[in-house]
């Protein structure tokens, strides 16, 4: 997309990428854990309400 706008890629503006591409990773893990221990304490109540 840089190179469409013409605009030159700098050594800062490349480290500004990459920090952004950390953090979007960083924050898809995030919601990756949370969205997965929610479903893992609905399956632990499903079990033990099974079990009575």
């Amino acid at each position: 997309m840089i190179y469409f706008w013409g605009v030159n890629l700098l050594v800062a503006v490349a480290a500004g990428f990459i920090a952004l591409l950390g953090l979007a990773v960083e924050t898809g893990m995030v919601d990756g854990d949370l969205l997965f221990n929610d479903a893992m304490n609905q399956l632990m109540l499903i079990k033990r309400d099974s079990k009575r």
